[in-house]
């Protein structure tokens, strides 16, 4: 309803690339955040959503690619290189992922907010499921606001699902 009253309204349309996204219809997905890009490619949250939905159609590049555009124009945001990071885990390079994951310690000994659930996606992407568990109990304990969308429905914790300590996180 938003984007009809609102069709130029960038937040609005990234909001529906989000919600296509923890829908798991990345299809709809990718073309929304592309119609949003389409009016403005350096929204860094349309670049977001864009590089989500390519990881889980399999278009590895194209979601790093477009991480790395959302990481630059978000200013090296964590919210951005963390999702490059697990983008990179996913894809096998899991020095850069650990160079991310060092990146983001640095910055939060720095005093900026580090969401533990966006470094548990990195975890996840790398196999280590004990720090990708710890690290959203920290989020828990920091009361993340992107905890609950992501544990429910996330794609990227999928590999979590069935272990015990996630069940009782959930």
């Amino acid at each position: 309803r938003g984007v009809e009253l609102d069709p130029v309204a960038l937040y609005i349309n990234a909001a529906v690339a989000m919600a296509y996204y923890y829908a798991r219809q990345f299809d709809a997905a990718l073309a929304q955040a592309q119609a949003t890009l389409d009016m403005d490619a350096s929204f860094y949250p349309g670049q977001l959503f864009l590089g989500l939905a390519c990881q889980q159609v399999g278009r590895r590049s194209e979601a790093i690619a477009a991480f790395e555009r959302a990481s630059d124009l978000s200013q090296r945001s964590t919210l951005t290189v963390s999702a490059l990071g697990a983008a990179l885990a996913s894809d096998g390079r899991t020095t850069e992922a650990a160079a991310i994951l060092s990146e983001l310690d640095e910055a939060a000994r720095r005093g900026r907010y580090v969401s533990g659930t966006w470094v548990a996606a990195i975890h996840a992407a790398l196999g280590d499921s004990d720090r990708a568990l710890a690290s959203l109990e920290r989020a828990r304990q920091d009361k993340c606001c992107w905890l609950l969308r992501s544990v429910r429905l996330d794609a990227r914790f999928d590999g979590l699902r069935n272990l015990t300590r996630f069940t009782a996180l959930l």
